[in-house]
């Protein structure tokens, strides 16, 4: 959006440079058109000056060169310095004899007091636009280009509704309605070119709030003021009682902000719905992927039983193999079936999925998801330790309870070493409330990445994870009624903690410590140290 916004800028000074430049020519050949002549005035010489000095300021400012950019700031104080000194007639009500220099010899044709001099409010709008460019390229400290350039702005905008309501007070009494214009080209050129544009980026946001923004601005500085005209109108309604004609604005501006108001609220949500079905297939992207790596898992499992089957069957083909070692090959390929079979029933159970919340045995549940894992959990020799309370159970949608699950625990294996480390999975109920808590002693998240875990698409994982799995977790746990939470460490005492909490069914129970089948028991006390 920088590289739009500085090449909107090129042209906007493009378009004053050359706007200037008829204004001259139409002072030199005496063309009234040209010259802006409407309403009793006309755009000044030095105006016209003012407005080509300031482009070209502009133009030498979005060049890289140092050069161009000294130039352009010199030029800026010029413009500055000479609308000041103009100004500065105004107040003290003095002659500096500066305003007969540019064009002198058509200064005759002028037809107001003060010849040469333009109008009180156009020199202030030339002094803030003169500011503005001074600051053009600042990039610390307060937006003090976009600041004088919204100043330049209001000059535009007082000059335009003074015009609408005949106050000539507010356009200087003499300023042209063509030169309220340019202010408005400069104004926007202005804003465009600075270095920082805090004010544009919030208009020019696609976000909702931007949205908002440029609404309410529409409705503040456009549609106020034309009420107000025609609330003046109805009150010139000649035969009309001051009741009917005040009416009569008042349903104008409800009307015109009804419109308004319902047209911002379709648009919000035509952009909201469009943000949830993104979500939505940001979420089934992830179940997918969830489900990839589980049947890589469950593959990888099932292969190893398929290979001693094929052995075995390799070996029984021989004809002198004894009947005794036959029945016993043939017993140990029915085992390796069945084991097989289980495999194949556990992944049915874990993905079958009731149509609505269920009451959940949180217990049964960790250990089918710890089953799944169980050869990654040998493979890299982590030791894990369960504690479970007797009678934990929730009221929840089961699948979307092991989904969430089958990321802590996948997680929490990615962050342990090849060389081993300990898996800590506990299920408490303290009064109403049920807290499971995966927790490994990995080398944890770093401090400024706590924050963000939950964020899409942000992952800790360089080479592996799409940064949805937990993203996708706390809108699963938030739709369920429950919460996650995250407490990691990368110091002495370094690891990972998450906790999921849910209402529990029933009353708290006595807790029971489960050691791993076929595992080593982890040292006293070391759950406590990696859940620090």
């Amino acid at each position: 959006m920088e590289h739009t916004l500085k090449r909107v800028a090129a042209a906007l000074a493009t378009l004053l440079m050359a706007a200037g430049a008829l204004v001259l020519a139409g002072w030199q050949f005496r063309i009234p058109l040209l010259k802006g002549e409407t309403f009793g005035t006309f755009i000044a010489p030095t105006s016209a000056l003012c407005f080509i000095l300031c482009g070209a300021s502009i133009l030498l400012q979005l060049l890289r060169g140092r050069i161009a950019g000294w130039a352009g700031r010199l030029i800026a104080v010029c413009v500055t310095l000479f609308s000041a000194a103009t100004l500065s007639e105004y107040l003290l009500r003095n002659d500096l004899r500066i305003d007969g220099i540019f064009f002198a010899h058509r200064l005759s044709d002028w037809t107001i007091s003060h010849p040469g001099r333009f109008a009180a409010n156009t020199a202030a709008g030339f002094i803030c636009a003169g500011l503005s460019l001074c600051f053009l390229r600042r990039k610390k400290g307060l937006p003090l280009a976009e600041s004088f350039a919204v100043l330049v702005g209001l000059v535009f905008y007082l000059s335009i509704v003074g015009y609408l309501y005949s106050v000539a007070q507010l356009y200087g009494r003499v300023m042209a309605v063509q030169t309220s214009f340019l202010f408005a080209i400069l104004a926007l050129g202005l804003a465009c070119a600075s270095s920082r544009h805090p004010i544009l980026d919030i208009l020019l946001s696609s976000y909702a709030g931007g949205l908002a923004a440029r609404r309410m601005v529409l409705a503040i500085v456009v549609l106020m003021p034309l009420i107000g005209f025609i609330g003046l109108w109805a009150h010139t309604l000649a035969g009309a009682p001051v009741e009917v004609r005040t009416a009569l604005g008042d349903l104008v501006a409800v009307a015109l902000f009804t419109v308004l108001a319902l047209h911002t609220a379709n648009v919000m949500n035509q952009v909201d719905r469009k943000r949830r079905e993104t979500e939505a297939a940001l979420m089934r992207s992830e179940k997918l992927s969830a489900a990839g790596r589980m049947a890589a898992t469950v593959a990888h499992e099932i292969n190893n039983p398929l290979e001693a089957i094929s052995n075995l069957v390799y070996l029984l083909q021989r004809g002198d193999l004894p009947e005794e070692t036959r029945r016993e090959y043939l017993k140990l390929t029915e085992q390796e079936l069945e084991r097989v079979a289980a495999i194949a029933r556990r992944t049915l159970g874990f993905y079958k999925d009731q149509a609505g919340p269920s009451e959940v045995n949180v217990r049964e549940l960790v250990e089918a998801v710890l089953e799944v894992y169980r050869l990654r959990l040998e493979q890299k020799n982590i030791t894990v330790s369960r504690t479970f309370a007797e009678e934990g159970r929730v009221v929840a949608s089961r699948g979307e309870l092991q989904q969430v699950l089958a990321n802590l625990i996948a997680n929490a294996i990615d962050a342990l070493p090849a060389s081993g480390g300990t898996l800590d999975v506990s299920v408490s109920v303290i009064g109403d409330t049920l807290t499971i808590k995966v927790t490994d002693n990995g080398h944890g998240i770093a401090a400024q990445d706590v924050g963000r875990v939950f964020e899409p698409f942000f992952s800790t994982k360089k080479e592996v994870g799409t940064g949805l799995g937990l993203w996708v977790s706390r809108d699963l746990m938030q739709k369920n009624g429950g919460s996650i939470d995250v407490m990691s460490s990368t110091g002495e005492d370094h690891g990972t903690t998450f906790r999921i909490s849910f209402p529990a069914v029933g009353k708290s129970a006595k807790v029971k410590a489960f050691p791993a089948p076929d595992a080593p028991q982890r040292r006293e006390g070391n759950a406590a140290r990696s859940a620090g």
